[in-house]
């Protein structure tokens, strides 16, 4: 499966300058009309503070470009997670890089899309660690044989699902770090995330 991911000088103020999506660092190659960051609805089972829920936002947007980059293969996708690497952990930029490689080998193709359909925070301590957990909409998603259409097990990736994801960010001197991505039982159809 393709992996699904940092963030750095975030004050967490409410008028802080952007530190994710296409305005922070924007980068001339990236249309900006390809990626439009989307703050997912979430809950949270912590009490967060005004500042803390900047943070959490920021935090939230900054997965949500990541789930939208690592949905995909071409050029636009890897510079895309090349673009938010510093705030990647080496683990999940790794595992990009392999399943990008493994594609290619196989001349397959990344088809359909994902979208994060609602979010809760788990755990949050400001400056230092973030537990999210995710409902992804999987909407015909995977990689398949652009000749056949179906996937290297042979299957149809007609049809929509959904999957719960969680991810943690670690914070070190005020660059958060996305990492530990990791998926649920897909019997789990984000009953725990509402």
């Amino acid at each position: 499966m393709l992996a699904l991911i940092g963030l750095s000088g975030c004050s967490g103020a409410a008028d802080a300058a952007p530190t994710v999506g296409p305005t922070a660092g924007a980068d001339e190659s990236v249309e900006p009309a390809d990626y439009e960051p989307t703050l997912p609805p979430y809950t949270s089972d912590v009490d967060l503070s005004a500042e803390d829920e900047a943070e959490v936002e920021e935090l939230l947007l900054l997965i949500d470009e990541f789930v939208s980059y690592s949905s995909g293969i071409d050029d636009f996708n890897s510079q895309g997670i090349a673009k938010i690497s510093p705030h990647l952990s080496e683990g999940l930029e790794e595992a990009y890089r392999n399943t990008v490689s493994d594609a290619n080998e196989k001349g397959l193709q990344a088809t359909g899309s994902l979208e994060i359909q609602g979010s809760a925070v788990w755990a949050f301590a400001r400056d230092d660690y973030a537990h999210f957990g995710l409902c992804i909409e999987f909407d015909s998603w995977g990689l398949i044989d652009p000749d056949t259409g179906l996937t290297a097990d042979g299957e149809s990736l007609d049809g929509i699902r959904y999957q719960v994801a969680e991810i943690e960010a670690v914070s070190k001197e005020t660059t958060w770090t996305l990492q530990n991505l990791r998926f649920d039982d897909e019997s789990n159809e984000c009953a725990s995330i509402s």
